[in-house]
């Protein structure tokens, strides 16, 4: 079999596909994207009609039957429902929330991040989606599935961070000018530290992501200590 063309060139899950050829009543397996269509019809030896399966992404339209395969020489595009124009923030911690911003945001049956699918927070608008950042999810790329089982990755990449844990502090008890040595995890992506309540910022004389070195800065007062 052989394909010389398709109509359309652009369409939806579940929409149907028409192509032209020679030998397509030869035609046994049909793929659109590499997604093995189910469902298919062969009209004549020129003419067959295919319904574009669920997960099938932009790609060639392959056919194959006995005396061998071929494969469209251009792609089929697959059109989406949902379409997300934003992701904010980029870079966010687990347990904490992502925005998707776009239109039809409500036909999305579920969006993934390596893998993790992510909860949503309350129910979608046409135009806002808010989904929960759960543990396991990992650096990547959002995988969205609409209503017609279409599946479209967004191109912004996503940093999953992990949360700044507060483990312990030493000495308990230190002079102004003194130093105080703070331990937990992710401590370098804290900015400020604040004792007591005071709004007088320590100085950070040295850090890592497992300890933070301050300075106790002129107005420290006793009591908790703040991390920002």
């Amino acid at each position: 079999p052989a394909v010389t063309s398709f109509a359309p060139t652009a369409a939806t899950v579940g929409s149907l596909v028409i192509l032209t050829g020679t030998n397509l009543d030869r035609v046994t397996l049909v793929r659109v994207g590499g997604v093995t269509a189910t469902a298919f019809t062969v009209r004549s030896a020129s003419r067959l009609e295919v319904v574009v399966p669920i997960g099938a992404v932009s790609g060639s339209v392959e056919v194959s039957g006995p005396g061998g395969a071929a494969q469209s020489a251009t792609p089929l595009t697959i059109l989406f429902a949902v379409t997300v124009n934003r992701v904010e923030p980029s870079s966010v911690v687990t347990g904490g929330v992502l925005t998707l911003s776009g239109s039809q945001l409500d036909l999305i049956q579920r969006v993934s991040l390596g893998g993790v699918t992510l909860p949503p927070v309350g129910a979608a608008s046409g135009t806002s989606l808010r989904l929960t950042v759960p543990v396991g999810a990992v650096n990547g790329y959002l995988t969205v599935v609409d209503a017609d089982g279409a599946i479209q990755v967004l191109p912004q990449a996503i940093t999953v961070l992990s949360p700044v844990v507060f483990a312990g502090f030493s000495p308990t008890s230190a002079l102004t000018g003194g130093r105080v040595v703070l331990n937990g995890q992710s401590l370098d992506r804290v900015s400020e530290v604040q004792f007591g309540g005071s709004t007088s910022t320590a100085v950070i004389t040295d850090r890592s992501a497992s300890s933070l070195t301050l300075t106790v800065p002129v107005g420290a007062a006793s009591g908790p200590i703040t991390l920002q």
